[in-house]
């Protein structure tokens, strides 16, 4: 036998460790990274929606400034809510305002419809506000 036998033995299970706790922290980090980022993409799906429940208060303000049935502008109407509760947009909900803003030069005052809306789903939460000025 060779006399440094003796000495050798065990170095495969130190090496096999090694590798099982380098591949382990490996696995560890892109399962950290996986959760991260499908995260982000429930975040950005909720905002979106967000987005659309504003969209539809700003486009549900302006049919009450310029309704169907008057040829000019209504005049501002006091706030109101909107709560969405089927499709794409159920848990959302806007609030809708409507304010004049007078004009720096000689111009006729505007219109500002503002639309702040949110959206819950769990413990997520998200807003968006849109606002447009219009005048006759």
């Amino acid at each position: 036998m060779c006399p440094d036998a003796k000495r050798q033995q065990g170095s495969a299970l130190m090496m096999a460790v090694f590798i099982i706790v380098v591949m382990s922290l490996l696995v560890a980090g892109l399962a950290a990274m996986l959760a991260r980022q499908s995260g982000t993409v429930v975040y950005e799906v909720w905002g979106t929606r967000a987005y659309l429940a504003a969209e539809s208060g700003l486009q549900g303000g302006l049919v009450k400034l310029y309704p169907m049935n008057n040829s000019g502008l209504a005049g501002c109407f006091t706030g109101f809510s909107q709560h969405f509760n089927a499709g794409g947009l159920a848990g959302c909900q806007a609030e809708v305002q409507c304010q004049y803003v007078p004009s720096s030069d000689d111009m006729p005052a505007v219109a500002r419809v503002t639309s702040r809306a949110s959206c819950q789903g769990g413990r997520l939460t998200t807003s968006r506000t849109l606002s447009v000025e219009v005048s006759q």
